[in-house]
């Protein structure tokens, strides 16, 4: 409907009904984002990926098995997906005790310091 012969139509899709009159594209709102519409986007390079071998225990195998094809996708895709929230998770949990300890150095509250004191304990004992 949009794409005519492996290229976009710019004037369909933004609603333009003339693509090369100048005065009609500043008028877009995005017009400080798009610089060519009939350029494609280029995305920036995507990080060097890194063959790295993996034991995995064979339940876990399945599990990541599955999900992939849950998912239609590989389970490479699956166990990079898996790795980046667990780092990201573990870094929240970082951020989350430090903030906690920042906010029992500044407490004046008795009150408030235990609850701050318990949670900071369940966080440092379940790690």
């Amino acid at each position: 409907m949009f794409a005519t012969g492996g290229r976009w139509n710019w004037s369909l899709l933004l609603g333009v009904s003339n693509p090369t009159n100048r005065s009609a594209l500043t008028n877009l709102p995005q017009n400080k984002v798009v610089a060519h519409l009939d350029q494609p986007v280029r995305k920036s390079a995507p990080d060097p990926a890194v063959k790295q071998s993996v034991s995995l225990p064979s339940r876990i195998a399945k599990r990541v098995r599955a999900l992939a094809e849950t998912r239609h996708t590989t389970a490479s895709r699956v166990l990079v997906d898996l790795i980046e929230t667990g780092l990201q998770t573990k870094q929240a949990q970082h951020d989350r005790f430090f903030e906690l300890t920042d906010q029992l150095a500044e407490a004046k509250d008795p009150a408030e310091r235990k609850r701050l004191q318990e949670e900071l304990a369940r966080i440092s004992c379940c790690k």
